[in-house]
């Protein structure tokens, strides 16, 4: 079962033999000490996928159980860091297995000062990858854990977000994965972590991508609840990126521009400005336009910063339109033995995802040798809706989570929390995205990546 590639001593007191070979199990069977399961490097070459995985799972969960306040003890970092800087020879399963467990030690961002996904994602950009990097701008859809960083009431750190995420609450706003991290799976790389989460004096290693979102946040800065990360905010900390920190890593002007270009950029944002801004104060700046011409507006503002990500580099962009937010559970007109969207807010939000395509369109004639994707969020959760059994759901609108308990069966469930997808959802739109026809036009992230 364990194989016979460590040699190491007993760490035993009881045992004085100067044993180095690995002990009996009571069955017969062959057993490696204490010392080689926790993974202190052996003497052999040898290593087998199956011994990997445990320690990384170990130390992983030791991490993420550190008591609030305490540091993660440093011998967490150096074995992490041992065995994924072997991860050249592991299959696409194992990468995403590692990546998965190493980044649930993320709750621990705000308290430690070493982040293990910062060096992980250096450590893992291997052969693998299909593309350099991916990059994530946005909202509370795909934030990653940057929010546990700001004084907001808009976290996720606490139970029971992350359930499924090695039980470990990051700040993701899902029982699990978000969409990004899906997608950053499937491009072979790890998942990018939450910049704010990362050292300052580490974000040189991160060369896979990082992620920017902040949940509460929108296209427009006076979107916001509390403290976050306004898109104006995420571009500037991505400029500082481009500028000061992947210099360090990658030193040709030359290669950085091709790594740039090549790499693929996510904009998942905009619910925010309507359930945050544009319904809450209806007497806000650009609040009295009508639905119509406050898309305009939206649309002209996202468009501005698009060019700014632009500018530094980037060329190939997903972005997202608005869902359907009337459909959310906190919007649904709930009846006796009844419920259904709210339509009069689906209404107002759809002049955007109508209008988006075209806007995208434009950009792409504008910018020299961009390419764009629309990921059509809201016309593909209205085909889950038309038949949600045909996707494995039971319940499109309730909330997972009733009362902080989350339920039992999540796959089942379109909803996490009270506007934010489960895992099992966010896995259809990202497959789906990535290589089928029906979300992400004209093409899917697997034909973006290949475009020039």
């Amino acid at each position: 079962m364990y194989g016979s590639s460590y040699v190491s001593k007993s760490l035993d007191p009881s045992d004085s033999s100067d044993r180095t070979g690995p002990r009996a199990h009571p069955s017969g069977r062959t057993r490696p000490s204490l010392r080689a399961r926790l993974g202190v490097r052996a003497r052999s070459n040898v290593r087998t996928r199956r011994g990997i995985r445990p320690r990384l799972n170990f130390w992983a969960r030791s991490a993420c159980r550190a008591r609030p306040g305490r540091r993660p003890r440093s011998d967490h970092r150096t074995r992490l860091e041992y065995w994924a800087n072997d991860l050249d020879g592991l299959d696409r399963t194992i990468l995403t297995n590692l990546t998965a467990q190493s980044c649930s030690m993320g709750r621990q961002a705000s308290r430690s000062s070493s982040h293990p996904a910062s060096f992980l994602a250096n450590a893992s950009y291997s052969r693998k990858r299909i593309v350099p990097a991916f990059y994530v701008f946005g909202d509370s859809t795909v934030d990653a854990g940057n929010n546990n960083n700001l004084n907001t009431l808009a976290k996720a750190n606490a139970f029971p977000y992350g359930i499924d995420f090695n039980n470990c609450s990051t700040g993701r706003f899902s029982n699990g994965k978000t969409f990004a991290d899906l997608i950053a799976i499937r491009l072979g790389l790890p998942m990018p972590p939450p910049y704010l989460g990362v050292p300052k004096s580490e974000r040189h290693k991160a060369v896979t991508g990082i992620n920017y979102a902040s949940g509460s946040c929108g296209i427009l800065n006076s979107t916001r609840v509390g403290d976050c990360l306004s898109l104006d905010k995420q571009i500037e900390y991505f400029t500082l990126t481009v500028a000061n920190d992947l210099p360090r890593s990658i030193h040709s002007k030359t290669k950085l521009r091709h790594y740039l270009s090549n790499s693929i950029y996510l904009l998942s944002i905009g619910s925010n400005d309507y359930m945050l801004n544009y319904f809450k104060y209806p007497n806000g700046t650009n609040n009295n336009l009508n639905p119509e011409k406050y898309a305009d507006y939206l649309l002209e503002q996202l468009a501005s910063r698009i060019k700014r990500i632009y500018d530094l580099g980037a060329r190939k962009f997903v972005v997202s339109t608005i869902g359907q937010i009337g459909c959310t559970p906190t919007c649904v007109i709930r009846i006796p033995y009844s419920q259904k969207c709210n339509e009069d807010i689906n209404q107002k939000v759809k002049h955007y995802s109508d209008k988006l395509p075209g806007k995208l369109q434009d950009l792409q004639t504008q910018l020299s040798h961009s390419i764009f994707i629309n990921l059509d969020n809201y016309n593909f959760s209205q085909k889950i809706r038309n038949s949600p059994e045909n996707f494995g759901f039971k319940n499109i609108f309730d909330s997972c989570v009733q009362g902080r308990k989350p339920c039992a069966k999540r796959n089942e469930y379109y909803f996490f929390d009270f506007a934010h997808p489960t895992e099992a959802t966010n896995k259809i739109y990202a497959n789906e995205c990535f290589s089928g026809t029906q979300l992400c036009l004209p093409y899917n992230i697997s034909k973006l990546i290949h475009a020039h």
